[in-house]
């Protein structure tokens, strides 16, 4: 009897058990964290293997929030991500390489405020185990890395007189993802 997860059967996206952050500096003293509270991700195994996996991610941008009503519309307005023209965000992978037994580099494009464009992000794979309160099968992704917000139009800034900016232009990226196969 195979006890461990059917590779074949469809992984679930689990939102309860996912985050997809972000981090700027602000005015260049302390960073500033934020999330996109509202997003789903496909994934696929091809395959058969985690090995080989894709990934579809689409977030709503208007969930974005960094606890501060007043930063987050400055953040949704047209200086930033300008979502009443560009409601979603996307990133589709290409490729997902392996580098190390549970670290792969991740390839694919993001599109973000109408420009699309190649990105490369760090992925460690967690599991699969099998979850002792529901005895579902689950796996998990840990994805980290930089962009830089002016490749994608987004070049709102305010110069400092110590010659930084009010906001960096490096901002990191973070995504927790969970998934899980129902239990028949």
């Amino acid at each position: 009897m195979d006890t461990g997860p059917n590779l074949m059967k469809k992984w679930i996206f689990d939102k309860a058990h996912s985050q997809l952050l972000f981090e700027a500096r602000h005015l260049m003293i302390a960073n500033v964290i934020g999330q996109i509270k509202d997003f789903d991700v496909q994934l696929q195994l091809k395959n058969g293997s985690f090995d080989h996996a894709s990934f579809r991610m689409i977030a709503t941008a208007s969930s974005l929030s960094t606890g501060d009503l007043i930063r987050d519309q400055h953040l949704k307005a047209a200086d930033f991500l300008f979502i009443e023209k560009y409601p979603t965000l996307q990133f589709i992978t290409h490729t997902l390489e392996k580098n190390g037994p549970k670290t792969y580099r991740l390839n694919g494009t993001l599109s973000l405020k109408g420009v699309q464009k190649e990105i490369s992000l760090t992925t460690t794979f967690g599991g699969p185990v099998v979850d002792s309160y529901t005895g579902e099968p689950r796996i998990g992704y840990s994805v980290y890395g930089e962009i830089d917000r002016r490749d994608w139009g987004i070049d709102f800034s305010l110069p400092l007189s110590n010659g930084g900016l009010a906001v960096s232009n490096r901002i990191k990226i973070r995504a927790e993802l969970e998934f899980f196969q129902p239990v028949a």
